[in-house]
C-alpha cells in the first residue's frame, strides 16, 4: 500500500486526506444519529412520570429540551401545556419542522436510507375534510364509531377522575344527544373530556340547562351548530 502511495507521489495526498475528512464526518453523523440521541427510548415515561407529579416545571423543561431531538419536541409541548389545543398542536408542529431541518444535515450526508422493513402509516379522519382518491386507493379502510355510552363515560371517568359519576352519565346521554343531531361538527371524544374538565373547573355537580347553555362552546364549536342545539335541547336564551 505504502508503496502504491510513494508511486502515486504528491497528487494523491489531497486525496487521502479528502477520504480521511469523508470517512471522519460519516462516523460522526452515524454516532450523532443514534438512537439513545435522537429518540431516547425512556424519555417519553419519564417526562409523563414527572409532569404528572410536578406539572410543567421550568426545571422539567429545561432538561426534556437537553434530550435531543425528541426532547426538544416534548420541551416544546410541556412549554405550552396550558395553552387551547390547537395552539399545543401548532407549536409541536413547528419545533418538528425545525428538527426535521438540522437533522437534515446528517441526512444529506449519508444519502438515502433504506429501511429494513415496510413502515406502517397509520391515517385518522373524521371525514369532515376528504381524503384524495389516490390517497385511499392505497390505504386499507377501518371505519371506527364512536363508543356506546358506557365505554364513552368510563373514558370520561378514566381522564377526569374528579368528575362525579352521575355527571359523567349526563354529559354522556347530551353528547349522544348532540352527535344524533346534523351539525357541521359532532362533538368527538375529546370534546367530552373537556367538557367534563370544565364542568369540574366550574365546581358543576349537576348538567342542568344553565350549566349546558353556558358551556355549550366547549362542545360545538360552530355557531349555526350552537344554535340548532339550543333548539333542539329547548335551552332559553
Amino acid at each position: 500500500m505504502w508503496s502504491i502511495v510513494q508511486a502515486a507521489g504528491w497528487p494523491i495526498w489531497p486525496l487521502i486526506f479528502a477520504s480521511v475528512v469523508a470517512l471522519a464526518l460519516i462516523l460522526e453523523r452515524l454516532w450523532s444519529l443514534r438512537k439513545s440521541v435522537v429518540a431516547p427510548p425512556d424519555l417519553v415515561d419519564r417526562v409523563l412520570t414527572e409532569y404528572r407529579q410536578n406539572g410543567a416545571t421550568p426545571e422539567l423543561i429545561t432538561r426534556t429540551a437537553q434530550h435531543g431531538p425528541l426532547g426538544r419536541i416534548l420541551a416544546a409541548g410541556l412549554a405550552n401545556v396550558k395553552s387551547p389545543r390547537p395552539v399545543i398542536k401548532e407549536v409541536i408542529e413547528e419545533v418538528g419542522r425545525v428538527v426535521t431541518h438540522d437533522l437534515e444535515r446528517f441526512l444529506t450526508t449519508l444519502g438515502t436510507i433504506a429501511a429494513t422493513r415496510k413502515p406502517f402509516v397509520v391515517l385518522t379522519s373524521n371525514a369532515t375534510r376528504e381524503l384524495s382518491e389516490a390517497l385511499k386507493r392505497r390505504c386499507l379502510f377501518l371505519h371506527m364509531d364512536y363508543p356506546d355510552a358506557e365505554r364513552e363515560k368510563a373514558i370520561v371517568l378514566r381522564r377526569v377522575p374528579e368528575v362525579p359519576e352521575a355527571l359523567a352519565e349526563q354529559l354522556v346521554r347530551t353528547i349522544r344527544t348532540l352527535r344524533a343531531l346534523e351539525l357541521k361538527k359532532a362533538p368527538s371524544i375529546a370534546e367530552s373530556i373537556d367538557w367534563a374538565r370544565t364542568l369540574v373547573a366550574l365546581n358543576a355537580d349537576e348538567l342542568d340547562e344553565a350549566t349546558v347553555a353556558s358551556t355549550l362552546g366547549v362542545v360545538l364549536k360552530h355557531a349555526s351548530d350552537q344554535t340548532r342545539a339550543a333548539k333542539e335541547l329547548g335551552l332559553s336564551g
